[in-house]
Formats: C-alpha cells, structure tokens, sequence
C-alpha cells in the first residue's frame, strides 16, 4: 500500500471513540477524507450499505454519483452498485491474503479522484442444458483457546487438551449433505508429550457413537492425518475425539489444533445467507428455489482471485435458479444485503517519506495517546532532537499494505535508517501473540515480531523490529506496553523526572556463574555495592539501597515470568516498594516477557508502577548465562560511557554471539533516557 502521500489523517478504527489530536499534521473535524481503508480477515461478498455510508458521514445516494473506485494493491476491484430495501449500496468480493498473524487484507476506497469506474464484468450464461446440481464442501473447526509458546505451528494457539480417558464432543452441521456419499475426516494434532515407548499417542475418532478409527503415532511433532467417516443423512451430528491411553507411556498429553470435515452437499440456498460452491465444469451450476430469490446475486472468482458477476436466470421448466459458471472457479450466491460489511473501516493515514528524512526520534502511538506524549516530545526536542509522533496506521499505510504487522515497522526502520537519521524508536502499546488482538475495537497494541528461539519457541522480539528486517539491529528500539492513558501517563511522568545518576548496585543469584557475571559487569567501573542471593535479609538489603536514592540495578541470576530468583529478590508486587526512580538491566529469562497473553511480567509491573523503575532491559525468552555474557558486557560498558540506555542495548545487540539472547532481550522504556552521567560532565556524581 505504500504510495505517495498527502498527509497525515490521525484517527482511531470508526467504531472506537476518537480523541483530538493536537498536532498540524491532522485535518479538522470538518474536513471530509477521500481515501478510506477497508479492512477483511475472511474471504467472502462485503456490502457497502446505505448505513455504512452513513457512518462515514456520506449519503449512499449522493455517493453513488461521485467517482468511486476500490483499490487492492493501487489495482482496481469491481464494485457492484444496487438497490437494497433500505436503499443503494455497493457490493464487492473481500478476498484475504496469508499475513505474519492471521488472514487479512487491506482495500482503499476513493472518493472522487478517478474519471471513469471499474467496469462492472459479468459471466454470460451457457446455453449448454448440461446443470452442477452438487459440490464438495469443506468445513473447519478451530478455536484457540490455549496458548503454547512452544507449539510446533506458526501460531501457537491450541483448542483442547486431551489426556488418557479424557474426551472431547464437538458439534457438526452438514447443511444439504446428500446421503451415501463419502464424508472426509481431517485432524490436526500436537502430540506434546515425548517418551520411550513408541507409539506414545493414541487418539480414537468416534462419530454419531461410532468407533471409526484408532489413530497411533509417536514423538512430540505436529500429527495430520485424514479418514473416511460413515456417510449421513443427518444434518446435525457429533464428532467424539478420545485419548483412550494404552500406548505404555507414562505420560500422553495430546493436544487438539483444528479439525475438517469435506462433504458433498446439494446447491441449494439456506435462507438468505451467502452460500458457496466450487464449480466443477463450464456452463450453469443449478439452485433450487428458496425465500428471496428474486434478490439473490452470484459472484465467481478465478483462480487468480479475479471476482467477477455471474448472470443468473430462473429455468421455466424445473424452477431452478441458473447461474453462469466457469470451471475451476469459486461461486458465491446470495441476498447483496445480507452481506458482512468490511471488518473495519478508517481514513487513510499516509506520510510523506521524505518529511521523515531528518527525523532522529520516531514514537509510534494510537492517536488516543498522542495528547499524553507531547511532554516527552518536548523534551527529547530540547536535546536537539527532530522528533515526530505517528499512529500505527500511518505505518501500516506508508510502509505495509494497509494492515497490523510488524513487517510494516521493520520497512518504516530499514527506510529511515537509510535514508534518513533515524536513531530512535518508541512504541507505546502493549502486544500480544493472538491473532485477534491487533483487530478488538479500541486496540493499543502496535505489533511486535515473533521469532523461534531455542528453549521458548514463540518468542516476542523487537529486535526483530530494530533490524529492519536485515541481519543486524541498525536503531535503537523501546516499547512503553500500557494500554491506558493513566498507564501512560505514569510512565512518561516518571521518564521526565530521570536525571542520570552514577550509583550502581549488582546483584546475583546463588550460584557461582551469576557472581562471575556481575563481576566481570562491575570491572572498571564505581560500584556502589554489590549483594548476593545468600546475603541475610537479602531484600531489607536491596530495599534499602534502592530507596536510598536514583540508580541503576544490574542482575544476574535465575528468573521467571514474575520473578527474580527463587529467594523472591524482586516480584510483581513490588512495584509499590520503593519511591525512588532505578533503571534495571536483567541478565536472567522471561521477566519482560510483556506480550504473554494471560500474565503480567515482572517488567510490566515495574515500569508501570507510579514510582520505582523507569527503564527494564530483560529478556523475553531463556537463554543461559553463557549465551548473555558477550551482550552483557557490551551493554554495561556503554552504560558507564553514559550512553542512552536504547545505545546501550544496541551496543549490545550488536555485540552478541547468541541470536538466542538477541532476539529475547529488550527494552521497556523510552530508549533516549541516559542512565549514568556522561563521564566528562558529571564524573561520579549526579547530574
């Protein structure tokens, strides 16, 4: 979607409250945008209706005399204009692509730029009498229900759980099935367990109380496999998925990730919702009869996604609707008017690039946070900074195709970078593994990239988002992960109020390898203390150090999603126990794993407190001391050269021998904030 632009429109999704935005970049309330993004996560007809226009402000009636053209990709898709019982409307067919979450695709609507509309292209019908009274019709079932960073799928959300003696019903409609014909059965499972014994799975397909299959397989790798169910009569019926054990294994955990039914089915229409067939020869597909045929429309679609209408006629003789096709191709048929509208619709927001080419300081924000930003603007511009704030839809717009994706950010990094000076990146919004998430009305989330690493599988990485999609991190990255604007505001209350400080305090864990590390983390530098796991009163100790007064907290040492340490050094409670402002670097795992779906990280917790941290390096994934070590180093020496703690990291990033380590660790905070003093203007005392 990326295309010359004429500005910034900074607005939220129509169906979410919209907040003024107090910058020139945005047009006032009364100007009316031309060019609007529509949004489809699922392949099938959309219906622009007279409502729908009317929440955009516009009359479908005086609209329809405008020039109005649909673009995917700047290539023009045909809009079919007609009259509904409410009123005109416009008609197309929303086709998605495969993108980095889920199925999604981005159209743009233009208002009164183009001098001529798409034609409108038809199929003719045959005059061939041969009719496809039949076609093959294929069902999923999927629900994500349970997250599994370690999942062996691209997206690591699974539906049930299933263990010896444990079960699983799920409901089956096989509208128009015709009897004796085959039924097929495909299921898609995870065996997580790993033993011995080989087979160590054992799933069994039951239908309408039918044992079908036995179904044995061994190891802990994705398991798809397909059958033949007893054919049906029976619209409604019920597909028994049962782990009945008997492998020998000690351990069987088996998890179910989707299943699909195929079927063949008669072309009949089921009310006035949209139904589909695949066409299996040139000449005419034959529907019988229902309640509002005298409104339906059919569309096909080639094989190259090309949609077209197909004309249709109701035969004298049988009665049956006639609807012109061409094999191969996809046909849809329906009531225009029952028609899903897009899944979401906003003004294009696009920027021009070339506007961008000084810009040292980019925060990408929804336009809901942009008003509590403008201090820390401010702020970063009296350092000299050239600082601008950009939704994420003027990314998306800009450098992607229209739609939420961390390839979008990556472009947006790798194309400043180049042509430009930029040298910093803040995103504020939280993120999240589930495809949904980008999609919810009033979402803060600005993606993330998700990357494979060796001990956690599916792990959050905006490392990924600071290479731009080369090999190397080329900006500094960091992430404010609030979701509200009390959120916010605390966080970037606390980041105005940091002055440099140059105390130090290093803190390890119970074991030999974590001490090492601090050690070699405090050569050559003014440590204030160093405390260790087996100190007494180890968290008096620590308290009493960061309430003293503003440092910087360097830890090695065991850690988990909500902790540091299994003697508790740190938890997500503890946010509320100290009032003075710390930068915390953690060389230990998952503590700032800040996109896992269910819980909050220690990270979170921390930055987000009213008081306490106002910058956390840690890591998303696992990683061992070893891999850590080299980054480690790198971070802290530029630390102690008073380097911004975004250079720092990168620093780091740059000096890692792990991709591991690089991809897992990152920044929670504003990446331009300066933790210690820069050696010539402060020494070792404060700012």
């Amino acid at each position: 979607m990326r295309r010359a632009a004429v500005g910034l429109v900074a607005a939220l999704l129509l169906c979410a409250s919209c907040a003024k935005i107090s910058t020139a970049d945005v047009p006032s309330p009364d100007q009316t945008p031309s060019r609007y993004v529509l949004t489809v996560r699922a392949d099938g007809p959309r219906w622009l209706g007279p409502g729908w226009w009317h929440d955009l402000g516009l009359d479908a009636e005086s609209v329809r005399q405008k020039d109005v053209t649909l673009l995917r990709d700047d290539v023009p898709v045909p809009l079919y204009w007609l009259d509904s019982p409410d009123g005109p409307g416009a008609l197309f067919y929303g086709q998605t692509a495969s993108s980095e979450s889920a199925a999604a695709a981005a159209y743009v609507l233009v208002l009164g730029e183009t001098d001529e509309a798409l034609a409108q292209a038809s199929v003719p019908l045959s005059d061939r009498i041969e009719c496809q009274a039949a076609t093959t019709a294929t069902l999923r079932l999927e629900e994500d229900l349970a997250y599994r960073s370690t999942a062996p799928f691209a997206v690591p959300w699974l539906w049930q759980m299933l263990r010896p003696s444990e079960r699983m019903d799920v409901p089956v409609q096989l509208p128009g099935v015709l009897p004796n014909e085959p039924i097929s059965l495909t299921v898609h499972a995870w065996g997580q367990s790993a033993m011995p014994q080989d087979p160590d799975h054992h799933l069994r397909v039951v239908w309408n109380g039918e044992v079908v299959e036995d179904h044995f397989w061994d190891g802990s790798e994705p398991e798809t496999w397909s059958l033949l169910l007893p054919a049906t009569a029976t619209v409604d019926n019920v597909l028994t998925l049962e782990a009945p054990g008997g492998t020998e294994a000690p351990v069987e955990v088996t998890w179910i990730d989707a299943l699909e039914v195929t079927w063949r089915r008669d072309l009949a229409p089921d009310g006035d919702s949209w139904q589909t067939w695949r066409a299996e020869s040139d000449g005419v597909a034959c529907w019988s009869t229902g309640a509002g045929d005298a409104d339906r429309v059919a569309l096909l679609v080639d094989l190259d996604g090309r949609a077209s209408r197909s004309d249709t006629s109701v035969d004298a003789g049988s009665g049956r609707i006639r609807v012109a096709q061409r094999a191969g191709d996809v046909g849809w048929i329906g009531v225009p008017w029952m028609a899903s509208p897009p899944d979401g619709v906003r003004p294009e927001e696009t920027l021009l690039e070339e506007s961008l080419e000084d810009t040292s300081y980019v925060v990408v924000a929804p336009a809901l946070f942009h008003d509590a930003l403008g201090a820390l603007l401010a702020a970063r511009r009296s350092e000299g900074h050239d600082a601008r704030l950009i939704t994420p839809g003027a990314v998306y717009d800009t450098f992607g195709r229209g739609v939420p994706e961390a390839s979008a950010i990556q472009t947006m990094v790798r194309d400043l970078h180049e042509r430009g000076s930029l040298q910093y990146l803040v995103l504020v919004g939280d993120a999240s593994p589930h495809p949904d998430a980008v999609w919810q009305a009033n979402s803060m989330v600005v993606p993330t990239g998700w990357v494979q690493t060796a001990h956690v599988g599916h792990t959050a990485s905006d490392y990924a988002l600071a290479t731009g999609g080369t090999e190397e991190a080329l900006v500094a990255v960091g992430r404010i992960p609030v979701s509200t604007l009390d959120e916010l505001r605390r966080v970037v209350d606390k980041t105005l109020a940091w002055r440099p400080s140059s105390r130090l305090l290093l803190v390890s864990d119970d074991e030999a390898e974590f001490a090492t590390m601090v050690q070699r983390l405090g050569e050559g530098q003014d440590v204030d203390r160093v405390i260790g796991a087996g100190t007494e009163d180890v968290r008096r100790e620590l308290f009493g150090w960061l309430g003293d007064g503003p440092g910087t907290l360097v830890y090695s040492g065991h850690g988990s999603l909500q902790l540091l340490g299994d003697e508790k050094l740190l938890t997500v409670e503890d946010g509320q126990n100290w009032q003075q402002p710390t930068v915390v670097a953690t060389w230990s795992c998952l503590c700032a794993a800040f996109a896992h779906p269910t819980h909050q990280s220690l990270g979170e917790a921390l930055i987000l407190a009213p008081k306490g941290v106002v910058a956390f390096v840690g890591p998303t994934g696992e990683t061992t001391t070893s891999e850590q070590m080299a980054m480690a180093v790198a971070f802290q020496m530029a630390l102690a050269d008073g380097e911004t703690v975004g250079d720092a990291l990168l620093r780091g990033w740059r000096a890692s021998t792990s991709g591991n380590s690089r991809h897992g660790f990152l920044l929670l905070g504003d990446p331009a904030l300066r933790p210690m003093p820069i050696p010539e203007a402060g020494g070792s005392g404060d700012d």
